[in-house]
């Protein structure tokens, strides 16, 4: 064993990037050199803003946090503790007010950025105070009252890299153990996230964007000549966005740049992007390139993780125990199996349902038809049903107004279930708003019920009011009809499940009124299943199943105005006739 002087010779070469070839040799002597390995999970990648911690929480490269400090080593002066290894606690204890960057849930142990973590997982990730005096930690006695001052006598320090705190006790007194310790955990983007054998990597800053909502970067790194779907972008913006996005790297041409969201493909909404803060860069984010022109957006790498199975867009068909709207983030290839094959052992939203007091006309629960133009005021309540409620991840239950852009949209973050009034045991969650919700046209407000099973599947449920005209029809000894004589006529709103109206048997014309601009045409009047004939004279307009009408402009009981197909029987009828339609 070399002697402690010749360890640290060595020790002070290797750190100088040279071998110990000679004893009696310089650094400068040395010719062999030594270099250090990294692994790449420890090599960080993104930009820390020097002494500025509330910027590094804001662009998502940290956060703080409030740790436990586990006993390691209490072999020291008059059997005082000596070493400790700050730990999680039981739960992530997040003092910085935020979610998680990669969830948009609460932090939680195995999940997004913690998902190595779980209970009393030593903490090597602090930020040093190399960054800055305001990313030091503190160390307490008891927490919040009793911190450990840098001048303490027990003469401490923390070693960010290992997180390790020792203190040399080198005179008697009462020196009681630390117990907690505060500092700033960084949660950004390491290198180990760039699969090398995946795109390649191509470094951009961009600037403006301009009045047509346009960034540019003139020099990327290294340069291209054409964009690719063999690229990943790795873009800081130098200024946060307030509309849609579209960029331009090496003058190769302006594109769009979307997301995926709720609703599918779309534009960037405001503050997608946060631009740079002083001399410090913007967030890095991931774009990629599709072959359809445009740049797809991204906040963490969008690329897949082995034996996992990550797809944000929302499933279309139901298969198995995967319900319509799921998406996936980072699901263990077994449990997505699991999910298919056995539904059963799964939490699921098995129904969802919307009531005001004055929705009633429509037997489906997920769907609710009122006239357009019409407010709903009160309070809408929604109502679920749910099989293995404790499979639900805690905090991702969430009811989402997605509504179109005709009305305004409306969302709720996602207070935790019991805020909800989601109970596990009674399988029956409820939540009541109240706001007036209005549409002037033929339109639809979209909700959806969301919530995350432990194993990363996000499940939706959804309900949805539509606004739209109601079908006039009846029996009447006129041969013509005025707006007033047309509406005073029995009505039906048109809904999904409307195919056939029944005219009752009154003597009379039969008339049939139905929206010009409607997904439901008139398709034939019938008696007994055979057609019967519609009038010509004055009816001179003709559908495209052949069938003569007129127009005229009809304004319902909310003061909403459209044009209706008015068609009309050929003679007066004392039978009942149906009147069928098809979209």
């Amino acid at each position: 064993m070399p002697s402690f002087d010749t360890q640290a010779q060595i020790a002070f070469k290797n750190l100088l990037g040279k071998s110990q070839v000679q004893k009696n040799f310089s650094v400068t002597q040395e010719s062999y050199g030594n270099f250090f390995n990294v692994p790449s999970s420890n090599v960080w990648s993104s930009k820390i803003p020097t002494n500025n911690p509330d910027t590094a929480v804001a662009n998502q490269i940290a956060v703080k946090i409030l740790a436990d400090f586990a006993v390691i080593n209490d072999s020291g002066f008059g059997g005082k503790f000596l070493s400790y290894q700050a730990v999680w606690g039981a739960t992530p204890s997040i003092l910085s007010s935020t979610k998680d960057p990669k969830t948009n849930q609460d932090f939680q142990f195995g999940v997004g950025s913690l998902k190595d973590v779980t209970t009393n997982t030593a903490i090597l990730d602090f930020v040093p105070d190399s960054y800055g005096l305001n990313y030091a930690i503190k160390p307490y006695v008891s927490y919040p009252s009793n911190e450990i001052a840098p001048s303490n006598a027990r003469d401490w320090v923390f070693q960010y890299s290992s997180g390790i705190l020792y203190q040399d006790v080198l005179t008697s007194g009462d020196y009681a153990p630390p117990t907690k310790v505060v500092g700033y955990y960084y949660i950004g983007n390491k290198l180990s996230s760039l699969d090398t054998t995946g795109p390649e990597i191509i470094r951009v800053s961009a600037t403006g964007p301009d009045n047509n909502f346009a960034y540019y970067a003139t020099v990327s790194s290294p340069f291209i000549s054409t964009y690719s779907v063999n690229h990943l972008y790795l873009v800081d913006f130098a200024n946060g966005n307030t509309s849609s996005v579209k960029l331009n790297i090496d003058y190769l041409g302006t594109n769009s740049v979307y997301k995926w969201g709720l609703t599918g493909l779309g534009e960037l909404s405001s503050g997608d992007i946060k631009g740079a803060t002083g001399s410090t860069a913007g967030p890095l984010y991931y774009l990629t390139w599709n072959t359809d022109g445009y740049f797809l957006f991204f906040e963490s790498n969008p690329t897949q993780l082995p034996g996992v199975y990550k797809e944000e867009t929302p499933t279309i068909n139901k298969v198995g125990g995967i319900d319509i709207g799921s998406s996936f983030n980072e699901v263990r290839l077994q449990d997505m199996f699991t999910d298919l094959l056995y539904p059963e052992k799964l939490a699921n939203f098995t129904t969802l349902s919307i009531q005001h007091p004055s929705l009633t006309n429509s037997s489906v629960n997920e769907y609710k038809f009122i006239d357009v133009g019409r407010t709903l005021t009160g309070t809408l309540t929604f109502s679920w049903t749910y099989t293995k409620g404790d499979d639900f991840s805690n905090s991702t239950v969430n009811i989402v107004d997605i509504t179109p852009v005709t009305t305004p949209t409306n969302n709720w973050p996602g207070p935790n279930p019991a805020q909800l009034g989601f109970s596990y045991d009674s399988n029956l969650g409820t939540f009541s708003y109240t706001q007036s919700v209005v549409s002037t046209i033929p339109d639809k407000r979209i909700f959806y019920l969301t919530g995350t099973r432990k194993n990363g599947t996000s499940l939706k449920k959804y309900a949805e009011i539509y606004w739209t005209w109601r079908a006039y029809f009846g029996s009447s000894t006129q041969s013509t009809l005025t707006p007033l004589g047309v509406t005073s006529l029995s009505s039906q709103l048109m809904t999904q499940s409307t195919g056939t109206f029944n005219i009752s048997g009154t003597q009379g014309y039969k008339y049939f009124a139905v929206p010009d601009n409607s997904d439901y045409m008139f398709k034939s009047m019938t008696y007994f299943g055979l057609p019967i004939v519609l009038a010509t004279n004055s009816y001179t307009s003709v559908d495209s199943y052949g069938n003569n009408y007129t127009t005229l402009s009809i304004t319902n009981s909310y003061n909403r105005n459209t044009t209706y197909r008015i068609y009309r029987t050929l003679n007066q009828i004392s039978g009942t006739l149906s009147v069928n339609i098809t979209n």
